[in-house]
């Protein structure tokens, strides 16, 4: 018996799954998320101002969970099935060949679920803005001054932690 919990003691290791590095209102932000954003930039957005303003990818889940909220207090918009299975496809053909779109698939640990339930997401983010900037997205300068405008008035209203090595900062 000795010998079974010597080898299971010495056999266990620990692995780190997932971090949560905020929460808005009561919604986690895990650090895959924020590493999945990152790595999402290469795909074209309607909205390519958002993206700009965010040079730190925490900061982009932040504001697009802020924005999120805000949306859904409002029912402003659902795609549908068909919209979002075409940004699944513009992600993947994104990429050079079905092998290097399964390795992102897998370095995310995501499969097309997932990755649909991200795009739905996005889309959501990305109606809202379109629906409440007046500027142009093609007006780089002053879409992104609207957008700052509007996550500063929006920013406010939520509930934002972060969680640091110390513990959560409000």
């Amino acid at each position: 018996m000795l010998a079974v919990l010597l080898w299971a003691a010495l056999s266990a290791r620990a692995e780190i799954v997932d971090r949560v590095v905020a929460v808005v209102e009561d919604q986690p932000i895990l650090q895959s998320e924020v590493r999945l954003e990152a790595a999402l930039a290469r795909v074209p957005s309607p909205v390519p101002g958002f993206r700009a303003l965010h040079r730190d990818p925490l900061q982009l889940a932040i504001d697009q969970a802020v924005i999120r909220l805000t949306a859904a207090e409002i029912s402003l918009y659902q795609p549908t099935r068909e919209q979002v299975a075409d940004g699944v496809s513009a992600i993947r053909a994104s990429f050079a060949d079905d092998e290097a779109y399964a390795t992102f698939l897998g370095d995310h640990g995501l499969d097309e679920e997932r990755l649909a339930t991200v795009v739905r997401r996005r889309m959501i983010v990305e109606r809202f803005l379109l629906r409440n900037l007046l500027a142009p997205p093609s007006d780089t300068q002053a879409w992104s001054a609207e957008c700052q405008a509007l996550l500063d008035t929006l920013r406010p209203r939520t509930r934002i932690r972060t969680v640091t090595e110390r513990g959560i900062a409000p």
